[in-house]
């Protein structure tokens, strides 16, 4: 008998291990800043964890998403797994609120660049936040920050799925009022009926996109009311090299609304170096605008170049100029 009980359990950790470790998520629902921060940070195996916020959460402290360490070795032989969250509500009271006096970015995503294998070759894991169907609240005048509500690094990415709203979010320093991209790799989604709206920075007044292979992809939603107190009231975006690089920031139009964003300066170009939007996502007149703005290297190349593309206020590379 006693053997037989041993070789049905050896048969059932043996099915068990035939499980793929990506086939599953967990959800958890929250309603504390301690119980958000315990279940982003919960050891991934390169799952989806997925969060539903109850009520209102008060953010006081930076929530930081980083690869979860794999136990594959030490030093140089080691692996990360991806850290990828979904946060969403539980109603439309669901929100995430900026605590009164915390400057600080609420959220930070930072992935690894890993190495695995005899080699050591590169293995980068990622950090993704996803939100949807709740509000993230900046808290307006009431604390202006020092960085973006969201700041994302090297293998990162931000998406906003319908009804997520990332609004009054305001930055005392130049780089972007609600997200901001600095380095390679790192990317920012819009979709659906996400929106972006009241925030406020220097550069990028709802996002700032740095020059090192960042990207925003538009797909939907809406970016409204956003002020720049220099440039690029709804969008900016520092652009290292000359159209058709794949090595530079790029933004891609595909869908949305860009609306009613406001700049302090004039998007106007000096020595060809800097270039206004014209006729953003609904605004199609053609004329140049404030609500986005990309800073280019070199002077632009003469609109009868058949690598531009006018669809949609897109210039089919990194410029959003139509």
């Amino acid at each position: 008998m006693k053997k037989r009980i041993a070789s049905v359990l050896v048969a059932l950790v043996m099915v068990l291990s035939l499980v793929p470790k990506t086939s599953w998520a967990w959800t958890s629902t929250v309603t504390t800043l301690e119980q958000l921060k315990s279940a982003m940070s919960e050891l991934s195996y390169n799952n989806t964890i997925e969060i539903v916020v109850s009520g209102t959460i008060e953010i006081s402290e930076t929530l930081n998403i980083r690869p979860t360490r794999t136990t594959n070795g030490s030093m140089a032989w080691y692996e990360y797994y991806n850290q990828r969250v979904v946060i969403s509500g539980a109603d439309a009271n669901s929100k995430l609120v900026r605590a009164e006096g915390f400057k600080g970015s609420l959220f930070n995503l930072t992935g690894e660049q890993g190495y695995s294998g005899a080699g050591g070759s590169d293995h980068p894991a990622y950090a993704t936040l996803t939100l949807k169907d709740i509000t993230v609240d900046g808290g307006g005048d009431k604390t202006v920050a020092t960085d973006p509500a969201i700041y994302l690094s090297r293998y990162s990415t931000l998406t906003l799925d319908d009804g997520a709203v990332l609004r009054n979010c305001k930055s005392q320093h130049y780089d972007g009022g609600a997200a901001g991209l600095y380095t390679s790799t790192s990317e920012f989604v819009m979709n659906g009926t996400a929106r972006m709206e009241d925030n406020e920075a220097d550069y990028g007044g709802g996002v700032y996109v740095a020059n090192i292979l960042a990207a925003f992809t538009m797909n939907g939603g809406t970016i409204a009311n956003n002020t720049a107190r220099k440039y690029g009231g709804g969008v900016y975006c520092e652009a290292n090299k000359q159209y058709g690089s794949n090595d530079t920031a790029k933004i891609n139009l595909n869908g949305g609304t860009i609306t009613g964003n406001t700049a302090g300066i004039a998007g106007g170009g000096r020595q060809g170096r800097q270039q206004p939007a014209r006729g953003c996502l609904g605004g199609g007149s053609g004329r140049p605008c404030r609500q986005c703005f990309l800073r280019l290297p070199h002077r632009p190349q003469r609109r009868s170049d058949p690598r531009l593309s006018h669809r949609a206020g897109l210039l089919r590379y990194q410029c959003v100029y139509q």
